[in-house]
């Protein structure tokens, strides 16, 4: 599929990947920017990045789920811009040099704000376009999100040498500002009409829960989510460990990793959204829980700069397989009124695998070192890799009995 033809004659994807595109960017710079500042800012800046981190894995955690059960029961594009008016002022009082305890509380908010306007992004988009269109608009997507994060971070690197941190906060705060502006222009009508309740988030959470556990397509494929975030997570523990540490490289060449991954997602996002469209998502979701699995074994196997520079090839490779066919996959089979909650609980499952994967990383360090953990962490994704046949299979015994139902 062209994609500029299909951004041209989508006007409604257009403004809302738009909205995507800008907002990414100055989340970038922002990111870097906010990381430079702690480190510079606070005298322990390791217990400050801690803190900072673990406010948003705690607004994540918390908030992911109401947010998306939010944007099931109201109305998704007024929740979005709602999400970015209020991130815009938040993130100007970034520009105050806030001190750690606020700087905390606002990286929390920001992020109970982005658990709203996450879910309802990603169950907007089947509104928005045909079915048959779903791969490409969410191959689109990754493109955009992943060209964004690496240039993002190479400006927000550059802006914050050249004119400091906060004309970064500032172009943050106006890309959420630009952003609602786009999705403004969005033609979208709901049909949802439900009243704001303080209890009502937490009852539609609970009663979406219960629908899912019906799905076992859902529950499979969050078990392969969490398997696969949970040994992707101890990969990027220890990859910068591995350049720096293990084999004793500059900084630089971490750089070098992370830009082949972050440029082989983009190409296979692309490739995949033009000729992808026939293949079945769950079979997407296979390939990246095998290539993933193959990369941490051969890393494991022997650790040096060409296991490097293979493995951060075929993790590129991986994401953008698993990004595309999980998304895809969830969008298709979720009835409108769960979708939702469906995405607000990816992110969640998500976070706390990476968790768990890097506090666990730093135990299993100490005593086994590199090797084995990634050996491990290569064969429980190949475990993993059943769960996603098993996926495939039943998606296949389900069309199978609506096409004899269909037959009958």
């Amino acid at each position: 599929m062209n994609f500029t033809a299909f951004l041209s004659e989508n006007r409604n994807f257009r403004f809302l990947w738009l909205s995507q595109l800008i907002s990414a960017l100055g989340d970038w710079i922002s990111y870097v920017a906010l990381t430079l500042f702690v480190i510079d800012r606070y005298s322990n800046s390791v217990q400050a990045l801690a803190w900072i981190t673990l406010s948003k894995t705690l607004a994540i955690l918390f908030f992911g789920p109401l947010g998306g059960a939010m944007a099931d029961q109201h109305n998704r594009k007024k929740l979005m811009v709602i999400a970015d008016l209020s991130r815009f002022f938040l993130t100007l009082l970034l520009l105050f040099s806030p001190p750690l305890w606020a700087l905390t509380l606002i990286v929390f908010a920001l992020n109970i704000l982005s658990c709203l306007f996450t879910p309802a992004y990603y169950a907007i988009i089947p509104e928005l376009v045909e079915e048959k269109n779903l791969l490409a608009a969410n191959s689109i997507n990754g493109v955009t999100a992943n060209s964004v994060w690496l240039l993002g971070t190479l400006i927000g690197g550059v802006m914050v040498a050249a004119i400091g941190y906060r004309w970064a906060f500032l172009f943050d705060a106006l890309s959420f500002l630009l952003s609602a502006l786009f999705l403004a222009f969005i033609n979208y009508r709901s049909q949802k009409t439900a009243h704001f309740s303080l209890l009502m988030p937490f009852q539609q959470t609970y009663q979406g829960l219960r629908e899912i556990k019906k799905s076992p397509p859902h529950l499979i494929m969050f078990a392969v989510v969490f398997g696969f975030f949970l040994a992707g997570g101890f990969y990027n523990f220890v990859q910068p460990l591995i350049i720096r540490k293990e084999l004793g490289l500059a900084e630089v060449y971490y750089s070098y990793a992370l830009a082949l991954t972050g440029g082989l997602m983009i190409l296979t996002s692309f490739l995949l959204g033009k000729y992808g469209q026939r293949v079945p998502r769950p079979l997407l979701v296979q390939i990246s829980v095998l290539l993933g699995g193959i990369a941490f074994i051969l890393l494991g196997w022997q650790i040096n700069w060409a296991t490097v520079v293979i493995a951060a090839a075929l993790v590129g490779i991986s994401n953008s397989f698993g990004g595309l066919g999980m998304r895809t996959f969830m969008q298709e089979i979720t009835p409108n009124e769960l979708r939702g909650k469906v995405f607000g609980l990816i992110e969640p499952i998500i976070n706390s695998a990476m968790a768990i994967a890097a506090f666990g990383g730093m135990v299993v360090l100490k005593g086994l070192g590199y090797n084995w953990p990634l050996k491990l962490s290569g064969i429980f994704l190949i475990l993993v890799l059943f769960l996603a046949i098993a996926l495939n299979r039943y998606n296949n015994l389900q069309s199978d009995l609506s096409q004899q139902n269909i037959s009958a």
